[in-house]
């Protein structure tokens, strides 16, 4: 759409070099240029406890939640999160840097 090139643009020109400047799944070539093996390597890597994010939205009891989440998470085999990438520096020359989850 005209609005997603658009915003792809403001980004790439208002963050160069930052991760926000990145679409969230890469860019159409990068999709293009992946193999089924690079695809399954990544899942394998990245989808680990330690990334796992729940979003709850409205009156849910914590109790309720967590037990969703245990049972969503039963079968999944706890392994170590690959290491990330190092910090980003802007062109302030000031550091910058991804903030691990908690637990890291």
């Amino acid at each position: 759409s005209a609005e997603g090139k658009l915003r792809a643009r403001m980004l790439e020109t208002l963050l160069p070099g930052h991760p926000r400047s990145q679409p969230v799944v890469g860019w159409p070539h990068q999709i293009a240029a992946l193999s089924l093996g690079d695809a399954r390597a990544f899942h394998r890597d990245w989808y680990v406890l330690d990334n796992v994010a729940f979003v709850v939205s409205g009156p849910t009891p914590v109790v309720e939640v967590e037990a969703i989440a245990r049972k969503a998470l039963a079968s999944v085999t706890p392994r170590p999160s690959p290491q990330r990438p190092p910090p980003i520096r802007a062109s302030s020359g000031t550091a910058r840097s991804r903030t691990p989850p908690p637990g890291n």
